[in-house]
Protein backbone atom coordinates (compact mmCIF):
# COMPACT_ATOMS: atom_id res chain seq x y z
CA UNK A 1 0.00 0.00 0.00
CA UNK A 2 1.10 3.74 -0.83
CA UNK A 3 1.12 4.62 2.27
CA UNK A 4 3.78 2.26 3.94
CA UNK A 5 5.80 3.55 0.66
CA UNK A 6 8.60 5.30 2.91
CA UNK A 7 12.12 6.06 2.01
CA UNK A 8 14.91 4.17 3.97
CA UNK A 9 16.65 6.16 6.97
CA UNK A 10 19.08 4.99 8.30
CA UNK A 11 20.71 8.16 10.20
CA UNK A 12 17.67 7.92 13.11
CA UNK A 13 17.12 5.16 15.03
CA UNK A 14 13.83 3.75 14.01
CA UNK A 15 12.38 -0.05 13.44
CA UNK A 16 14.48 -0.76 10.32
CA UNK A 17 17.97 0.67 10.94
CA UNK A 18 17.65 -1.48 14.25
CA UNK A 19 16.59 -5.08 12.17
CA UNK A 20 19.38 -3.87 9.90
CA UNK A 21 22.04 -3.58 12.63
CA UNK A 22 21.18 -7.13 13.74
CA UNK A 23 21.22 -8.52 9.69
CA UNK A 24 24.59 -10.13 8.50
CA UNK A 25 26.51 -9.94 4.75
CA UNK A 26 25.31 -13.05 2.41
CA UNK A 27 22.63 -14.32 4.50
CA UNK A 28 19.55 -15.79 3.03
CA UNK A 29 16.69 -14.19 4.19
CA UNK A 30 12.66 -14.38 4.04
CA UNK A 31 11.14 -10.85 3.75
CA UNK A 32 7.31 -11.01 5.36
CA UNK A 33 5.77 -7.86 4.16
CA UNK A 34 8.35 -6.28 2.19
CA UNK A 35 6.14 -3.42 0.80
CA UNK A 36 7.80 -1.09 -1.80
CA UNK A 37 10.68 -3.16 -1.09
CA UNK A 38 13.14 -0.20 0.31
CA UNK A 39 14.39 -3.03 3.18
CA UNK A 40 14.77 -5.10 0.45
CA UNK A 41 16.99 -3.64 -2.10
CA UNK A 42 18.94 -2.56 0.88
CA UNK A 43 19.82 -6.65 1.68
CA UNK A 44 20.37 -6.87 -2.04
CA UNK A 45 22.80 -4.15 -3.05
CA UNK A 46 24.81 -3.35 0.21
CA UNK A 47 24.66 -6.51 2.26
CA UNK A 48 24.40 -9.07 -0.99
CA UNK A 49 21.89 -11.26 0.63
CA UNK A 50 19.52 -13.72 -1.07
CA UNK A 51 16.14 -12.86 -0.44
CA UNK A 52 12.78 -14.18 -0.70
CA UNK A 53 9.26 -11.87 -0.59
CA UNK A 54 6.13 -12.77 0.68
CA UNK A 55 3.81 -9.29 0.13
CA UNK A 56 -0.17 -9.19 0.21
CA UNK A 57 0.11 -5.89 -2.22
CA UNK A 58 1.17 -7.10 -6.10
CA UNK A 59 1.41 -3.27 -6.43
CA UNK A 60 3.88 -2.33 -3.83
CA UNK A 61 4.96 -5.51 -4.37
CA UNK A 62 6.09 -5.63 -7.53
CA UNK A 63 9.01 -2.95 -6.99
CA UNK A 64 10.63 -5.11 -4.66
CA UNK A 65 10.44 -8.16 -6.62
CA UNK A 66 12.82 -6.98 -8.95
CA UNK A 67 15.76 -7.66 -5.44
CA UNK A 68 14.39 -10.97 -4.84
CA UNK A 69 14.99 -14.60 -5.63
CA UNK A 70 11.42 -15.92 -5.28
CA UNK A 71 8.55 -13.71 -4.98
CA UNK A 72 5.05 -14.23 -4.01
CA UNK A 73 2.61 -11.24 -4.58
CA UNK A 74 -1.17 -10.19 -4.16
CA UNK A 75 -3.06 -13.65 -3.16
CA UNK A 76 -0.43 -15.85 -3.22
CA UNK A 77 1.53 -13.77 -0.73
CA UNK A 78 -1.26 -14.04 1.99
CA UNK A 79 0.61 -14.99 4.68
CA UNK A 80 -2.22 -16.13 6.40
CA UNK A 81 -3.16 -18.62 3.66
CA UNK A 82 -0.75 -21.75 2.93
CA UNK A 83 0.22 -21.37 -0.66
CA UNK A 84 3.81 -19.15 -0.29
CA UNK A 85 4.21 -21.48 2.52
CA UNK A 86 3.88 -25.01 0.77
CA UNK A 87 6.44 -23.31 -1.97
CA UNK A 88 8.89 -22.64 0.84
CA UNK A 89 8.76 -24.96 3.45
CA UNK A 90 11.76 -26.90 2.43
CA UNK A 91 13.69 -23.56 2.53
CA UNK A 92 16.09 -22.64 5.39
CA UNK A 93 17.12 -19.11 6.14
CA UNK A 94 19.18 -17.76 8.30
CA UNK A 95 16.72 -14.86 8.86
CA UNK A 96 13.28 -14.17 8.41
CA UNK A 97 11.94 -10.41 8.70
CA UNK A 98 8.43 -9.84 10.17
CA UNK A 99 8.48 -5.57 10.26
CA UNK A 100 5.57 -4.27 11.61
CA UNK A 101 3.63 -7.78 10.34
CA UNK A 102 2.13 -9.16 13.14
CA UNK A 103 -0.45 -6.44 14.05
CA UNK A 104 -2.27 -7.21 10.93
CA UNK A 105 -3.23 -10.74 11.35
CA UNK A 106 -6.04 -12.97 12.73
CA UNK A 107 -3.44 -15.42 14.04
CA UNK A 108 -0.10 -14.14 14.29
CA UNK A 109 0.83 -17.35 15.87
CA UNK A 110 0.18 -19.54 13.12
CA UNK A 111 2.91 -17.26 11.34
CA UNK A 112 5.47 -17.25 13.74
CA UNK A 113 5.31 -21.06 13.75
CA UNK A 114 5.14 -21.27 10.03
CA UNK A 115 8.78 -18.76 10.36
CA UNK A 116 10.29 -20.89 13.45
CA UNK A 117 10.28 -24.10 10.99
CA UNK A 118 11.75 -22.20 8.08
CA UNK A 119 14.60 -21.10 10.52
CA UNK A 120 18.05 -22.62 9.67
CA UNK A 121 19.72 -24.28 12.87
CA UNK A 122 21.17 -20.58 14.00
CA UNK A 123 18.72 -18.82 12.26
CA UNK A 124 16.90 -15.82 13.83
CA UNK A 125 13.52 -13.84 13.32
CA UNK A 126 13.42 -10.36 13.32
CA UNK A 127 10.24 -8.58 13.79
CA UNK A 128 8.63 -5.34 14.86
CA UNK A 129 5.57 -4.43 16.61
CA UNK A 130 4.39 -1.72 17.97
CA UNK A 131 3.40 -0.74 21.48
CA UNK A 132 -0.44 -0.24 22.62
CA UNK A 133 0.42 0.41 25.47
CA UNK A 134 2.47 3.60 24.80
CA UNK A 135 1.60 6.31 27.42
CA UNK A 136 -0.11 8.42 24.46
CA UNK A 137 -2.72 5.50 24.06
CA UNK A 138 -3.48 5.42 28.12
CA UNK A 139 -3.76 9.03 27.83
CA UNK A 140 -6.67 8.75 24.92
CA UNK A 141 -7.99 5.95 26.54
CA UNK A 142 -8.41 7.95 30.23
CA UNK A 143 -10.26 10.79 28.41
CA UNK A 144 -12.63 7.83 26.62
CA UNK A 145 -10.75 8.44 23.19
CA UNK A 146 -10.20 5.42 20.63
CA UNK A 147 -9.70 7.10 17.53
CA UNK A 148 -7.88 4.98 14.36
CA UNK A 149 -5.36 6.75 12.14
CA UNK A 150 -4.39 6.37 8.63
CA UNK A 151 -0.92 5.39 10.03
CA UNK A 152 0.70 5.06 13.56
CA UNK A 153 0.16 3.04 17.11
CA UNK A 154 -3.66 2.58 16.18
CA UNK A 155 -3.04 2.23 12.41
CA UNK A 156 -6.71 1.53 11.07
CA UNK A 157 -5.96 -1.75 9.23
CA UNK A 158 -4.33 -2.81 12.64
CA UNK A 159 -6.53 -6.08 13.73
CA UNK A 160 -4.00 -7.30 16.89
CA UNK A 161 -2.46 -5.44 19.59
CA UNK A 162 0.60 -6.10 21.35
CA UNK A 163 2.10 -4.48 25.08
CA UNK A 164 5.27 -6.14 26.42
CA UNK A 165 3.67 -8.89 28.36
CA UNK A 166 1.47 -10.05 25.11
CA UNK A 167 4.02 -10.17 22.93
CA UNK A 168 6.44 -11.86 25.60
CA UNK A 169 3.68 -14.68 25.64
CA UNK A 170 2.93 -14.93 22.35
CA UNK A 171 7.02 -15.66 21.86
CA UNK A 172 7.26 -18.20 24.52
CA UNK A 173 3.90 -20.41 23.13
CA UNK A 174 5.85 -20.57 19.80
CA UNK A 175 8.83 -22.25 21.54
CA UNK A 176 11.04 -19.14 20.46
CA UNK A 177 12.78 -16.66 22.79
CA UNK A 178 13.97 -13.32 22.62
CA UNK A 179 17.62 -12.93 22.45
CA UNK A 180 17.96 -9.18 21.14
CA UNK A 181 15.26 -7.23 22.92
CA UNK A 182 15.75 -3.13 21.44
CA UNK A 183 12.70 -0.83 20.97
CA UNK A 184 12.23 2.47 19.44
CA UNK A 185 11.20 5.20 21.25
CA UNK A 186 8.55 8.54 20.61
CA UNK A 187 7.81 11.22 23.52
CA UNK A 188 4.28 11.50 24.65
CA UNK A 189 2.19 14.28 22.68
CA UNK A 190 4.61 12.84 19.36
CA UNK A 191 2.62 10.06 18.01
CA UNK A 192 0.22 11.74 16.63
CA UNK A 193 -2.73 11.16 18.66
CA UNK A 194 -3.36 15.04 19.76
CA UNK A 195 -2.11 14.19 23.33
CA UNK A 196 -0.32 15.80 26.44
CA UNK A 197 0.21 14.87 29.93
CA UNK A 198 -2.46 17.90 30.90
CA UNK A 199 -5.77 15.61 30.16
CA UNK A 200 -4.70 14.07 33.45
CA UNK A 201 -4.16 15.18 36.82
CA UNK A 202 -0.88 16.09 37.60
CA UNK A 203 -0.41 13.33 40.29
CA UNK A 204 -2.10 10.96 37.85
CA UNK A 205 0.71 11.98 34.94
CA UNK A 206 3.90 11.52 37.07
CA UNK A 207 2.71 8.24 37.79
CA UNK A 208 2.01 7.56 33.80
CA UNK A 209 5.51 8.74 33.25
CA UNK A 210 6.89 6.14 35.68
CA UNK A 211 5.64 3.18 33.17
CA UNK A 212 8.84 1.16 32.17
CA UNK A 213 7.54 0.91 28.69
CA UNK A 214 5.27 4.28 28.38
CA UNK A 215 7.28 6.07 25.48
CA UNK A 216 8.76 2.60 23.13
CA UNK A 217 6.44 2.99 19.84
CA UNK A 218 7.78 -0.04 18.48
CA UNK A 219 9.73 -3.41 19.97
CA UNK A 220 12.26 -4.75 17.76
CA UNK A 221 13.10 -8.30 18.74
CA UNK A 222 15.37 -10.86 17.55
CA UNK A 223 13.98 -14.26 18.53
CA UNK A 224 15.54 -17.84 18.17
CA UNK A 225 14.31 -21.50 18.57
CA UNK A 226 14.54 -21.98 22.28
CA UNK A 227 15.76 -25.98 22.24
CA UNK A 228 18.86 -24.45 19.72
CA UNK A 229 19.94 -21.73 22.40
CA UNK A 230 23.16 -22.53 23.64
CA UNK A 231 23.35 -19.94 26.07
CA UNK A 232 21.41 -16.83 26.46
CA UNK A 233 23.10 -13.13 25.65
CA UNK A 234 20.10 -11.02 25.82
CA UNK A 235 20.69 -7.65 24.82
CA UNK A 236 18.59 -4.55 25.96
CA UNK A 237 17.95 -1.32 24.80
CA UNK A 238 14.72 -0.98 26.99
CA UNK A 239 15.79 1.80 29.25
CA UNK A 240 13.88 3.01 31.78
CA UNK A 241 10.85 5.43 30.45
CA UNK A 242 12.30 8.52 31.16
CA UNK A 243 10.29 11.61 31.11
CA UNK A 244 12.68 13.78 33.41
CA UNK A 245 15.82 16.11 32.91
CA UNK A 246 18.51 17.87 33.97
CA UNK A 247 19.99 20.89 32.20
CA UNK A 248 23.11 22.90 32.43
CA UNK A 249 22.84 26.30 30.22
CA UNK A 250 26.15 27.73 29.33
CA UNK A 251 26.55 31.53 29.01
CA UNK A 252 29.11 32.24 27.27
CA UNK A 253 30.89 35.74 26.13
CA UNK A 254 29.41 35.45 22.24
CA UNK A 255 25.83 35.43 23.75
CA UNK A 256 23.91 37.83 26.01
CA UNK A 257 21.10 35.17 27.13
CA UNK A 258 20.54 31.30 27.50
CA UNK A 259 20.05 29.49 24.92
CA UNK A 260 18.71 26.21 23.74
CA UNK A 261 21.60 26.34 21.20
CA UNK A 262 23.96 25.71 24.87
CA UNK A 263 22.84 23.40 26.47
CA UNK A 264 23.84 19.44 28.24
CA UNK A 265 20.96 17.73 28.55
CA UNK A 266 20.98 14.40 31.39
CA UNK A 267 17.87 12.07 31.55
CA UNK A 268 17.25 11.45 35.09
CA UNK A 269 15.44 8.94 37.54
CA UNK A 270 14.08 11.37 40.37
CA UNK A 271 12.90 7.92 42.17
CA UNK A 272 16.59 7.85 42.48
CA UNK A 273 16.61 10.62 45.18
CA UNK A 274 19.95 11.24 44.86
CA UNK A 275 21.33 12.77 41.87
CA UNK A 276 25.34 12.71 40.30
CA UNK A 277 25.71 14.48 37.30
CA UNK A 278 28.76 15.35 35.70
CA UNK A 279 28.32 17.98 32.59
CA UNK A 280 31.26 17.94 30.25
CA UNK A 281 31.91 21.14 29.04
CA UNK A 282 35.02 20.53 26.70
CA UNK A 283 34.39 23.17 23.72
CA UNK A 284 32.57 25.76 25.44
CA UNK A 285 35.14 28.34 26.04
CA UNK A 286 35.30 31.65 27.80
CA UNK A 287 32.27 30.73 30.01
CA UNK A 288 30.96 33.35 32.14
CA UNK A 289 28.11 32.26 34.17
CA UNK A 290 25.64 28.74 33.88
CA UNK A 291 22.07 28.01 35.05
CA UNK A 292 21.66 24.37 36.10
CA UNK A 293 17.84 23.06 35.92
CA UNK A 294 18.29 20.31 38.44
CA UNK A 295 14.87 18.59 37.12
CA UNK A 296 12.02 20.14 34.32
CA UNK A 297 8.90 19.79 37.11
CA UNK A 298 7.73 21.30 40.35
CA UNK A 299 10.02 19.94 43.14
CA UNK A 300 11.65 20.33 47.06
CA UNK A 301 15.77 19.49 46.45
CA UNK A 302 18.59 20.29 48.37
CA UNK A 303 21.75 21.56 46.11
CA UNK A 304 24.68 19.05 47.70
CA UNK A 305 27.22 20.36 45.10
CA UNK A 306 28.16 22.49 42.42
CA UNK A 307 31.78 22.54 41.82
CA UNK A 308 34.94 21.97 39.21
CA UNK A 309 38.00 20.39 38.99
CA UNK A 310 36.70 17.06 41.15
CA UNK A 311 34.77 19.65 43.81
CA UNK A 312 38.35 21.80 44.95
CA UNK A 313 36.41 24.57 43.59
CA UNK A 314 32.68 25.50 44.65
CA UNK A 315 31.16 27.71 42.25
CA UNK A 316 29.43 30.72 43.58
CA UNK A 317 25.54 30.41 43.73
CA UNK A 318 23.81 33.98 42.45
CA UNK A 319 20.02 33.16 42.43
CA UNK A 320 17.64 30.32 43.14
CA UNK A 321 14.44 30.69 42.15
CA UNK A 322 13.26 28.55 44.70
CA UNK A 323 11.72 29.26 48.41
CA UNK A 324 14.58 28.08 50.89
CA UNK A 325 12.62 26.05 53.64
CA UNK A 326 15.52 25.23 56.06
CA UNK A 327 19.26 24.61 55.63
CA UNK A 328 19.52 24.71 52.15
CA UNK A 329 16.41 22.86 51.11
CA UNK A 330 14.69 24.39 48.55
CA UNK A 331 10.70 24.34 47.03
CA UNK A 332 9.81 25.65 43.74
CA UNK A 333 6.32 24.88 43.02
CA UNK A 334 6.72 25.97 38.91
CA UNK A 335 8.10 23.60 36.39
CA UNK A 336 11.10 24.98 36.04
CA UNK A 337 13.18 25.27 39.25
CA UNK A 338 17.05 26.52 38.21
CA UNK A 339 20.10 27.66 39.91
CA UNK A 340 22.66 30.45 38.54
CA UNK A 341 26.18 30.44 39.45
CA UNK A 342 28.90 32.79 38.25
CA UNK A 343 31.60 30.75 36.45
CA UNK A 344 35.02 31.31 37.07
CA UNK A 345 38.63 31.99 35.29
CA UNK A 346 39.92 29.19 35.99
CA UNK A 347 40.41 26.41 33.04
CA UNK A 348 38.12 23.29 33.16
CA UNK A 349 36.38 20.14 31.39
CA UNK A 350 33.80 19.22 33.65
CA UNK A 351 31.17 20.65 36.24
CA UNK A 352 30.06 17.95 38.94
CA UNK A 353 26.56 18.93 40.28
CA UNK A 354 24.90 16.64 43.42
CA UNK A 355 21.24 17.44 44.26
CA UNK A 356 18.58 15.34 46.75
CA UNK A 357 15.21 15.25 45.20
CA UNK A 358 12.79 15.09 48.44
CA UNK A 359 9.47 15.28 46.10
CA UNK A 360 8.76 16.23 42.49
CA UNK A 361 5.98 16.65 39.98
CA UNK A 362 3.30 17.12 42.38
CA UNK A 363 0.06 19.45 42.87
CA UNK A 364 1.21 18.84 46.53
CA UNK A 365 4.42 20.94 45.92
CA UNK A 366 2.44 24.03 44.10
CA UNK A 367 -0.18 24.48 47.13
CA UNK A 368 2.84 24.18 49.63
CA UNK A 369 4.62 27.12 47.50
CA UNK A 370 1.66 29.29 47.54
CA UNK A 371 1.00 28.36 51.60
CA UNK A 372 4.54 29.47 52.11
CA UNK A 373 4.24 32.64 49.54
CA UNK A 374 1.00 33.58 51.53
CA UNK A 375 2.42 32.88 54.94
CA UNK A 376 5.93 35.30 54.25
CA UNK A 377 3.21 37.94 52.73
CA UNK A 378 1.14 37.65 56.06
CA UNK A 379 4.01 37.79 57.79
CA UNK A 380 5.19 40.96 55.98
CA UNK A 381 1.82 42.42 56.19
CA UNK A 382 1.92 42.23 60.51
CA UNK A 383 5.18 43.27 60.72
CA UNK A 384 4.35 46.46 58.44
CA UNK A 385 0.90 47.20 60.86
CA UNK A 386 3.28 46.43 63.35
CA UNK A 387 5.45 49.06 62.25
CA UNK A 388 2.21 51.02 61.48
CA UNK A 389 1.13 51.19 65.20
CA UNK A 390 4.58 51.69 66.75
CA UNK A 391 4.49 55.05 64.49
CA UNK A 392 1.06 56.08 65.79
CA UNK A 393 2.16 55.42 69.14
CA UNK A 394 5.00 57.69 69.41
CA UNK A 395 3.02 60.13 67.49
CA UNK A 396 0.52 60.09 70.51
CA UNK A 397 3.80 60.15 73.24
CA UNK A 398 5.00 63.31 71.15
CA UNK A 399 1.17 64.59 71.32
CA UNK A 400 0.56 63.62 74.83
CA UNK A 401 3.78 65.82 75.60
CA UNK A 402 3.01 68.65 73.93
CA UNK A 403 -0.72 68.19 75.26
CA UNK A 404 0.69 68.06 79.36
CA UNK A 405 3.38 71.11 78.12
CA UNK A 406 0.40 72.91 77.23
CA UNK A 407 -1.46 72.36 80.61
CA UNK A 408 1.25 73.26 82.12
CA UNK A 409 1.87 76.71 80.44
CA UNK A 410 -2.02 77.33 81.46
CA UNK A 411 -1.88 76.37 84.93
CA UNK A 412 0.96 78.64 85.54
CA UNK A 413 -0.77 81.37 83.14
CA UNK A 414 -3.56 81.16 85.17
CA UNK A 415 -2.11 81.49 88.72
CA UNK A 416 -0.30 84.15 87.44
CA UNK A 417 -3.66 86.15 86.90
CA UNK A 418 -5.27 84.70 89.63
CA UNK A 419 -2.72 86.41 91.65
CA UNK A 420 -2.86 89.84 89.46
CA UNK A 421 -6.80 90.06 90.26
CA UNK A 422 -6.46 88.97 93.46
CA UNK A 423 -4.57 92.01 94.17
CA UNK A 424 -6.83 94.48 91.78
CA UNK A 425 -9.69 93.38 94.19
CA UNK A 426 -8.01 94.11 97.19
CA UNK A 427 -7.06 97.66 96.01
CA UNK A 428 -10.18 98.36 94.13
CA UNK A 429 -11.92 97.37 97.83
CA UNK A 430 -9.60 99.80 99.25
CA UNK A 431 -10.16 102.28 97.18
CA UNK A 432 -14.17 101.73 97.27
CA UNK A 433 -13.78 101.74 101.05
CA UNK A 434 -11.88 104.97 101.49
CA UNK A 435 -14.32 106.71 98.59
CA UNK A 436 -16.85 106.37 101.22
CA UNK A 437 -15.31 107.62 104.12
CA UNK A 438 -14.57 110.77 101.81
CA UNK A 439 -18.04 110.76 100.81
CA UNK A 440 -19.32 112.32 104.19
CA UNK A 441 -16.76 114.66 104.10
CA UNK A 442 -17.12 116.39 100.50
CA UNK A 443 -20.46 117.19 98.23
CA UNK A 444 -18.01 115.50 95.25
CA UNK A 445 -18.12 112.33 96.99
CA UNK A 446 -21.93 112.03 94.78
CA UNK A 447 -19.35 112.21 91.86
CA UNK A 448 -17.24 109.27 92.93
CA UNK A 449 -20.02 107.17 94.02
CA UNK A 450 -20.61 107.29 89.97
CA UNK A 451 -16.77 106.08 89.88
CA UNK A 452 -17.42 103.75 92.57
CA UNK A 453 -20.04 102.25 90.38
CA UNK A 454 -18.05 102.01 87.86
CA UNK A 455 -15.47 100.63 89.85
CA UNK A 456 -17.80 98.01 90.80
CA UNK A 457 -19.51 96.97 87.90
CA UNK A 458 -15.45 96.58 86.68
CA UNK A 459 -15.08 94.02 89.61
CA UNK A 460 -17.73 92.37 88.72
CA UNK A 461 -16.36 92.14 85.24
CA UNK A 462 -13.25 90.96 86.58
CA UNK A 463 -14.89 88.45 88.59
CA UNK A 464 -16.86 86.96 86.03
CA UNK A 465 -13.21 86.69 83.81
CA UNK A 466 -12.08 85.01 87.04
CA UNK A 467 -14.54 82.59 87.19
CA UNK A 468 -14.29 81.75 82.93
CA UNK A 469 -10.41 81.38 84.26
CA UNK A 470 -11.33 78.93 86.07
CA UNK A 471 -13.73 77.02 84.35
CA UNK A 472 -11.13 77.19 81.51
CA UNK A 473 -8.49 75.67 83.42
CA UNK A 474 -10.94 73.09 84.83
CA UNK A 475 -11.59 71.96 81.52
CA UNK A 476 -7.77 71.49 80.84
CA UNK A 477 -7.43 69.50 83.97
CA UNK A 478 -10.36 67.24 82.75
CA UNK A 479 -8.89 67.47 78.77
CA UNK A 480 -5.38 65.95 80.59
CA UNK A 481 -6.96 63.42 82.61
CA UNK A 482 -8.93 62.09 79.56
CA UNK A 483 -5.62 62.46 77.55
CA UNK A 484 -4.06 60.15 80.35
CA UNK A 485 -6.58 57.38 80.07
CA UNK A 486 -6.72 57.53 76.35
CA UNK A 487 -2.45 56.74 76.66
CA UNK A 488 -3.83 53.86 79.39
CA UNK A 489 -6.16 52.13 76.86
CA UNK A 490 -3.10 52.66 74.58
CA UNK A 491 -1.10 50.85 75.99
CA UNK A 492 -3.45 48.00 76.80
CA UNK A 493 -4.02 47.23 73.02
CA UNK A 494 -0.40 47.27 72.45
CA UNK A 495 0.13 44.51 75.10
CA UNK A 496 -3.19 42.77 72.93
CA UNK A 497 -1.40 43.12 69.86
CA UNK A 498 1.70 41.37 71.62
CA UNK A 499 -0.60 38.42 73.20
CA UNK A 500 -1.83 38.03 69.45
CA UNK A 501 1.80 37.77 67.58
CA UNK A 502 2.90 35.65 70.10
CA UNK A 503 -0.14 33.36 69.47
CA UNK A 504 0.69 33.38 65.69
CA UNK A 505 4.54 32.60 65.99
CA UNK A 506 6.12 35.45 66.04
CA UNK A 507 8.18 37.27 68.54
CA UNK A 508 7.47 41.15 69.15
CA UNK A 509 9.85 43.49 69.70
CA UNK A 510 8.84 45.64 72.13
CA UNK A 511 8.73 49.21 71.80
Amino acid sequence: MDKYNFSLDLDTENSISLIIDMLEKNSIVLEIGPAHGRLTKYMKQVLSCTIDIVELEDKAGIYAKQYARNAFLGKEGDVESNFWYEKLKQEKYDFIILADILEHLREPEKLLNRCKKLLSPKGAILLSVPNLAHTDVILNLLNDQFDYQEIGLLDNTHIHFFTYESLQKIVEKTGLEAIVKKATYCSVGFAGLNTNYNQVSRDLARELKKRKYGEIYQFVWKLQKKEKLIQKQIVLNESYNNCYESKLYLLTNSNIEYSENQVIIFKINPEQEEITLTFDITGYEEIKQIRLDPLNVNCIYKLNNISINKGNIKLPILYQNGIEIVDGIQICGTDDPYIICNFPKEKSTKIEVSYTILAYDTKFIEKLEENLKQKRYSKKQLEFEEKTLESQLKEKDIRIGQLDWKVHELERDLGLRKRIIIKITQQLKQNKQQLKEEKIKSIEFQKKDIRIGQLDWKVHELEKYINNLEIKQQELIEENINLKQHWKDIQKLNERINQIKKRSGWTIRKR
